[in-house]
């Protein structure tokens, strides 16, 4: 066997050749991306080659989480150091994506400062949250750098003259505290390019009248919750964005709603009650979803008011709850033609207890539905138990429906004990396998 000429040492095992620490120093940056922040830091005791590699990681990651720690005070200082020493000893290094999250308030005087340093760094993406009540930095508000920026806490949005973002294309909001209705306005005037938006707010925020006017934006969720004091039906919302293409809304309270959404309006969850300008506002959606509270909130809304024509809907997604009786569904059906897909996300009722289950009486229109007849091709259902209006709703479907290519109905998963829910479900499930189907193509699935 002829002899090597020479060892490779660095495959040699215990061999003092470290391969990784070869690398290019933006190879190595990049790898270290993948490690939480203290892991990154703690490289730099590998070799004298580690030793400022951290300093040019472009993503940190800061959480206090110091709510049971046993010694409190030794753990706070030592989080205090641990992000002195990684922001202020950063080298200048540009940071792209950093999350801070403080939720002691003994941090809260360190916040001001950390956040700067974050800010004048560069960052493109930032996270922050606190549950201290404190000013948002100016500086935040006046990074041309920032591309993402996520608020979670009770942070005083006092807006600067001047305020302008200009390369922001995603903010988030949460229980953040507002000045007034006029700097909501301000706020969204100088985000010139924001093309999603996300809002939760609080009855404690400032704002009485939200009004969002953005040109460019194309995502926009909001979410109103415990405006349940005096004075809470008074609030009103106003939506004017022409190039949306996706809005979801949780909001219970708010009583008047003014939304003018684009035609490229592409999917709409609406959770809670629904208005008839919210309605009107989505006319020119594809997709749909609305929860069970949505559904009772429509029945009460069709009693006076016709519901607007879908004229592009296409899949249309309906939670339950316990007052439903499926009476809408006709109304639903009647205003999208070209509906292709239903889904029953939710089921078709509700338990009652730990026994039973809520009835409804299923009444089938006295017309069928131009969409039944033309266009529906896929019924989704899910959590079937198997009740006698189910098994009605499920017949008038697939006798009703012409072109309809496939039914999947999901049945609910009892277990053993309940014996009397297993045998229902069972004999429901016989019954509909020999429903007539009005399209000779249709397939069921009952799993």
């Amino acid at each position: 066997m002829p002899k090597s000429k020479g060892k490779d040492k660095s495959l040699i095992v215990g061999d003092t050749v470290d391969r990784i620490s070869k690398l290019p120093d933006e190879l190595l940056c990049r790898i270290l991306t993948y490690l939480q922040t203290k892991e990154v830091v703690a490289t730099n005791i590998l070799s004298k080659r580690w030793e400022h590699v951290w300093t040019t990681t472009h993503n940190l990651n800061f959480s206090d989480q110091l709510q049971f720690c046993k010694d409190y005070e030794a753990e706070l200082r030592m989080f205090i150091e641990y992000v002195d020493n990684v922001i202020f000893c950063h080298g200048g290094s540009k940071i792209e994506k950093c999350s801070l999250s403080c939720y002691s308030q003994d941090v809260s005087a360190h916040l001001h400062a950390w956040i700067c340093a974050i800010v004048c760094s560069g960052v493109q993406e930032f996270t922050l949250q606190s549950t201290s009540v404190t000013d948002l930095p100016w500086s935040v508000l006046t990074c041309k750098t920032l591309v993402v920026l996520k608020i979670k806490g009770r942070f005083v949005l006092n807006l600067p003259s001047g305020f302008c973002l200009p390369n922001l294309k995603a903010l988030h909001l949460e229980s953040v505290i507002y000045m007034d209705n006029t700097y909501v306005e301000m706020l969204y005037l100088g985000c010139p390019f924001l093309e999603e938006l996300d809002i939760e707010r609080n009855d404690w925020d400032g704002v009485q009248n939200l009004s969002i006017s953005v040109p460019l934006l194309k995502r926009l969720s909001i979410c109103l919750s415990g405006f349940y004091l005096e004075g809470g039906d008074r609030h009103e919302v106003k939506i004017n964005t022409p190039k949306l293409e996706s809005f979801k809304l949780w909001d219970g309270i708010s009583k008047y709603y003014f939304v003018n959404t684009s035609p490229s309006l592409i999917e709409a969850h609406v959770f809670y009650k629904c208005e008839n300008e919210i309605l009107q506002g989505l006319q020119n959606v594809r997709l749909l979803a609305l929860s069970g509270d949505t559904m009772t909130s429509l029945s009460n809304f069709i009693r006076d008011h016709d519901l607007p024509k879908f004229k592009h809907l296409s899949r249309l997604e309906l939670g339950t709850a316990t007052n439903i009786d499926w009476s809408l569904l006709p109304r639903l059906l009647e205003n999208t033609n070209n509906l292709e897909v239903l889904v029953f996300s939710k089921g078709l009722v509700v338990r009652k207890n730990h026994r039973e289950f809520h009835h409804f009486s299923w009444l089938p229109p006295e017309s069928v539905p131009d969409c039944l007849i033309f266009q529906l091709k896929i019924v989704q259902i899910q959590h079937f138990v198997g009740v006698l209006g189910e098994v009605d709703l499920v017949k008038y479907l697939l006798e009703s429906s012409k072109v309809l290519e496939r039914m999947t109905i999901h049945c609910n998963d009892f277990s053993s004990k309940e014996r009397k829910m297993n045998c229902r479900l069972e004999f429901a499930r016989n019954l509909i396998s020999n429903v007539h189907r009005g399209s000779e193509t249709c397939e069921v699935e009952i799993v």
